[in-house]
Parts: structure tokens; C-alpha cells; sequence
């Protein structure tokens, strides 16, 4: 009776109570068993594509906003088994959602939220110290978790909001760019900021004690950037990091070769 392309759908699936439904893609008609309303049904499938379809155009629509961005890295993630990552990820996941700063900001409709696979990524749209504080209370809420070691990078700057494959929110730009640069110069225990970031924050007596200038850095493709180390006597790690230390030791011996060259 009913073509090949034709799917059998059972009770629930579109949440109706009477017994099972036939759907044929092809021409959107619903065909009922048991007197099920075919008008309502109908009007619920336009109303989801619709709804999808809006979605997916977001893009074309948006405007680019000032984020404030944690980017949050489980160090030697990759090395761990299946297992550990699993039960790692779950750890964070409830580290995270725990803090202070994150309750207010997803209350207030102010988060985006982005799984990295070995981490996440949250952009705050309210105030630029919103991710310091959520990094400060949440490397005060590991302290007893050793296993689990975070490194960190922050910085404030223009994204897009868009949808992901998953029709999940997201964002791109160079404000979660920037912010995964910053933390890639980390290792565990470090919450390191950008420039940008550290500007905003020096202005205010209670921040300036815990930043700690570590100069200017430069990363892939040639992008050069200031990095500022945040740390107390109990939080963060007050070593400088090693891919940053490592090139301050090669910037010094390309100058010294320059000079060298130069006296010959």
C-alpha cells in the first residue's frame, strides 16, 4: 500500500499518544492510523523546519560581539587511556559548573559554552575580569583534584555567534583564537592573559599585584602578541613557561649571531 520510502514511526516519536503513524517524506503528508490530526501534525513539521531553517541561516545574520574567553586545556590529555580521558573530562565538566562566575553568566543568558575534546572554551558577554575570576575559582576547586592539571589562556575580543553542526551555539574569531594561543604558551598550572586583557585588569588595585609580564611572544604564522602571567602565592604556577622561555633563549642567540656577524 504504501511505497518503499515510506517509515514507520512508532508511538511517542512525535509524541502522540494514539497508536503509530505512516510518514512519506517525499510529499510531507501524514497519513493516520486511528483518526490521528493530520492538520496539527503537519503544522508541527513546517514550525520545526522553520525553526531549523533560522537556525542554520544565523550566520548571514549576525554581528560581531566583544567576548571575555577562558580557553581551559587538560595537559597530556592525549597520553592518557580511553578511560582516564572519560572520567578527566567529566571532572571538568563538574569543576566548571560549580564555580561561581559560571552560574551567574549561564543564569543570565551571558555564556556560550564550546567543547574542545581535551577541554572547553567559555565565552562570557558580560564583564572582561568574568574569566579571570571563573579560572581563579576554578583552580581553587582542583587543588584537591592533583590528577587533574589545567593550564589556561584569557583574552577579550571580537567573535561571531553562529551554529555548530549539532545546531549548538557557538562562536569564531579572534577573540577564542587569540585565547587558545595564550593558553597553548601555558604549561599545568599556568593562567596566562593577553596584553589586552592585563591592560583592562592593571587598572584596578585589586588585580595589578597578580600580573606578572612575561613580554611579547610570537606563534605560528608569525603573530606576535603580549602574554602576562596571573598567579597568587596559592594559585597559578609562577614559572616561566617553557615554550616562552624557550623563545627568549633562541630570540637571544639569533641577536647575539647578528652581532657576531656584524663585528666580523
Amino acid at each position: 500500500m504504501f511505497s518503499a520510502r515510506c517509515r514507520k514511526l512508532q508511538a511517542g516519536s512525535l509524541r502522540s499518544p494514539i497508536g503509530e503513524i505512516w510518514v512519506i517524506r517525499d510529499r510531507n503528508l501524514i497519513v493516520p492510523s486511528f483518526g490521528l490530526d493530520v492538520r496539527r501534525l503537519n503544522e508541527m513539521i513546517v514550525v520545526a523546519r522553520s525553526e531549523r531553517a533560522r537556525r542554520m541561516s544565523a550566520p548571514t545574520d549576525s554581528h560581531l560581539e566583544i567576548a571575555h574567553v577562558l580557553f581551559i586545556d587538560i595537559v597530556a590529555y592525549s597520553k592518557l587511556l580511553i578511560d582516564q580521558q572519560t572520567e578527566l573530562v567529566k571532572e571538568l565538566n563538574e569543576k566548571v559548573r560549580n564555580t561561581e562566575e559560571f552560574q551567574v553568566a549561564e543564569a543570565a543568558g551571558k555564556l556560550i559554552r564550546i567543547a574542545t575534546g581535551d577541554g572547553m572554551a567559555l565565552a562570557f558577554f558580560t564583564s572582561p575580569d568574568a574569566p579571570v575570576r571563573c579560572a581563579l575559582q576554578l583552580s581553587e576547586a582542583i587543588r584537591q583534584s592533583p590528577r587533574l592539571q589545567l593550564r589556561m589562556g584569557i583574552h577579550s575580543g571580537p567573535v561571531d555567534k553562529l551554529a555548530d553542526v549539532n545546531e549548538r551555539s557557538n562562536i569564531a574569531g579572534a577573540g577564542i583564537n587569540t585565547a587558545r594561543r595564550v593558553m597553548d604558551c601555558g604549561d599545568a598550572g599556568h593562567i596566562l592573559l593577553s596584553g589586552r586583557v592585563a591592560d583592562d585588569l592593571g587598572q584596578f588595585g585589586r588585580w595589578q599585584p597578580q600580573l606578572h609580564d612575561l613580554g611579547e611572544v610570537e606563534v605560528k604564522h608569525g603573530v606576535r602578541f603580549d602574554v602576562v602571567n596571573l598567579y597568587t602565592e596559592s594559585i597559578g604556577n609562577a614559572a616561566i613557561p617553557k615554550k616562552i622561555a624557550e623563545t627568549k633563549r633562541n630570540a637571544a642567540r639569533r641577536a647575539k649571531i647578528r652581532v657576531l656577524t656584524r663585528t666580523r
